[in-house]
């Protein structure tokens, strides 16, 4: 299994940097955790997987409600966008914040070869999974 498949997955703006599996969305900080402009920020695991026959991303989105978490195709490019509210019951008396909270948007570069009308989702356990069926070779 190659997750880094350089022929399949590249970067979402194409900057000439290095060919990756997974980029951040434009705009969106590379940092694990933050604020911008007064909004809160994180950014989870995310793991890309390429097999002969589909894609794979899984997210990792503890905290996040299915209504809060979009996933889209256009194009070649899939991005997954979630919330993650604060869910802190006294804020003041928290000494150690390690579970991310705040907004995440990713996006990935794949091959033109998924076959839009056979993909699926499926979020459990605070992991959202996308698989993505290629069409089949000619």
């Amino acid at each position: 299994m190659n997750t880094t498949h350089q022929s399949c997955c590249s970067p979402v703006e194409g900057r000439g940097e290095p060919k990756s599996s997974v980029v951040s969305a434009p705009g969106t900080p590379s940092a694990a955790s933050g604020s911008r402009k007064g909004v809160e920020w994180y950014r989870p695991a995310l793991d890309l997987f390429e097999f002969p026959d589909r894609y794979e991303i899984h997210a990792e989105l503890p905290g996040s409600s299915v209504k809060g978490i979009h996933a889209t195709l256009d194009s070649d490019v899939v991005t997954i966008e979630a919330q993650v509210e604060d869910r802190s019951v006294n804020p003041s008396a928290m000494l150690l914040r390690e579970y991310g909270v705040g907004n995440f948007k990713r996006a990935v570069r794949l091959g033109e070869d998924v076959e839009r009308e056979r993909i699926s989702a499926n979020y459990r356990d605070g992991v959202l999974t996308l698989v993505l069926p290629k069409r089949p070779e000619q």
